[in-house]
């Protein structure tokens, strides 16, 4: 007998949906009460740029809910309820990550005003500048490592954030890898 995952989400389901009052008042706890940094975090997303917080949630709840639907299916089909899960999720994340990069346009929270920026890819790049310069090099930066405002990371754990730079410095190079940072480095010389 093997642990059902389709009963253990239903019984996790079936338990949250009928106490929903004590978890909601359990959460408004936690956000009276809790820490000044998760307080100050929900705070922040809620009133800086509280359309941004929106959508991201909604979008996770609503992937959330389709990919049990996607398992519910899915199980159906075949004999192992754990591939399934992986599988929906997997799906899931994939269309989520596409959702938001649909446009490359972003909104970002500065001094209280929501500004849309377009973030572009090395490719994208590359290609506005390619009819007068060749490429000769291009990785992507904070592959691997924390993205430069997250200096807490470098504060807390030095040993990490040092191996994190040597993934960083050794794959960021490397097709696939170096469209993944948070940022690029593209070198071009003129033709």
């Amino acid at each position: 007998m093997g642990f059902d995952i389709k009963v253990a989400v239903d019984g996790i389901a079936a338990v949250a949906s009928q106490y929903y009052p004590f978890i909601l008042a359990g959460l408004a706890l936690l956000l009276l009460f809790g820490s000044n940094r998760v307080r100050d975090g929900i705070h922040k997303a809620l009133t800086d740029n509280w359309q941004l917080t929106l959508l991201a949630s909604t979008g996770i709840a609503l992937s959330l809910a389709s990919a049990y639907t996607t398992f519910d299916g899915l199980r159906n089909f075949t004999s192992a309820p754990l591939l399934s899960v992986f599988i929906s999720f997997g799906i899931q994340g994939v269309m989520l990550i596409v959702a938001w990069l649909i446009g490359e346009s972003f909104a970002v929270g500065m001094n209280q005003r929501t500004i849309w920026t377009r973030y572009y890819t090395p490719g994208s790049l590359y290609r506005a500048f390619a009819e007068h310069f060749a490429l000769e090099h291009r990785r992507g930066i904070c592959v691997f490592a924390p993205p430069p405002y997250l200096t807490w990371v470098r504060d807390r754990h030095p040993d990490t954030y040092r191996r994190l730079w040597r993934l960083d410095r050794r794959f960021g190079g490397w097709p696939l890898m170096r469209a993944l940072g948070d940022h690029f480095l593209i070198v071009m010389r003129k033709r």
